[in-house]
Formats: C-alpha cells, structure tokens, sequence
C-alpha cells in the first residue's frame, strides 16, 4: 500500500498537565515510506518510524512554545489507504519565560490523518 504524499493531520492532545486542557491541532504532513521505514514532517517536527502490516509505529520530536515535545506512538491504516488513526504519548521541556527555569509536561493524543 501506498502512504507516500500528503496529509491532513487533526491531533486532539490532552495537556491538562500543562494546564492547557483539550487542544486540537491540524497540519498539513508528508509521509515518505521507503524499506520499512516511514518519515512524518511538517514545519519544525520530524517522526521517524517502522511500519509493519497495516501499522506504523514511530518516535520524534517537534519544536514549540519555546521547548521541545518528544513523542512516541503508532497510528494505523485503514483497509482502503485513505485514512490513519492512533495515539501517541509526549513529554515536552521547556524554559519558563518568566523565570529562565526548567519546566516540563506530558501528555497523550489522539490522531487522525486523511488524504
């Protein structure tokens, strides 16, 4: 099956650790897929992964709000290759503007991805 090309992303992350609440996320994602290995991008984020069968399972990273979230997850693809869905764990670790100290968070989320 074919995944290479692009996506719409929708990510519904749960950081009420980070006292944001419920946040959805939608991005547009390139998806390279060569010997196993899969590839996710978009500005300022790569994920790296392996895909076996239908699934894809993968780690990374992605710059925001100051700090950096490194995640791990899988997302799996539906019979007719249109569609992705799974979920992911992150923790992200910044610098308080304010204080110039360390802090941190984690969180999960949902995602969604469609041709």
């Amino acid at each position: 099956m074919d995944i290479n090309g692009r996506w719409r992303a929708t990510e519904v992350a749960d950081e009420r650790n980070c006292e944001e609440g419920i946040n959805t996320y939608r991005r547009n994602i390139s998806v390279m897929h060569r010997d196993g290995g899969v590839t996710f991008s978009w500005p300022g984020a790569t994920v790296n992964g392996l895909k076996l069968g239908c699934v894809v399972g993968g780690w990374g990273s992605e710059r925001e709000d100051g700090g950096v979230s490194f995640s791990e997850g899988g997302v799996t693809i539906a019979d007719d290759g249109l569609s992705m869905g799974g979920n992911a764990s992150w923790d992200w670790e910044g610098t308080d503007p304010d204080t110039g100290l360390p802090i941190s968070c984690s969180g999960s989320s949902r995602l969604t991805l469609e041709r």
